[in-house]
């Protein structure tokens, strides 16, 4: 499409955040959630979350990313994202994804009261 036609490849992440005004709804929120199945090295390449991150972190605004994994030993910090898993490693995926809703709503809720308040 590029060489025939001149199109212009833009990532996906893109595409989906201006297709929703992304950038403009950041202006003055104080925080933004995101998530995704599992986060890990790929998630900053071209993914929604990875896009998101840097929007917030363009924009000053904390990005946090509700996830069922996070690959170990990979500091997502440093792209702006405080990750939290919804479950412990003692629920299965199959389990997380049955429970996504109550498990997202308690964690949000964990976060909020005890790591955004102090």
């Amino acid at each position: 499409m590029a060489a025939f036609f001149g199109a212009k490849l833009k990532s996906g992440a893109d595409m989906v955040m201006d297709s929703v005004g992304f950038r403009r709804r950041l202006e003055g929120a104080d925080l933004c959630l995101t998530g995704e199945g599992r986060l890990d090295r790929s998630s900053l390449g071209g993914k929604v979350v990875g896009g998101v991150a840097r929007a917030c972190r363009d924009a000053g605004v904390p990005c946090i990313a509700l996830v069922g994994s996070v690959e170990p030993g990979v500091d997502f910090s440093v792209e702006g994202i405080a990750a939290f898993q919804i479950a412990d490693v003692t629920v299965t995926a199959l389990e997380s994804m049955r429970q996504a809703e109550t498990l997202i709503a308690a964690k949000v809720e964990d976060i909020v009261r005890n790591r955004l308040t102090r």
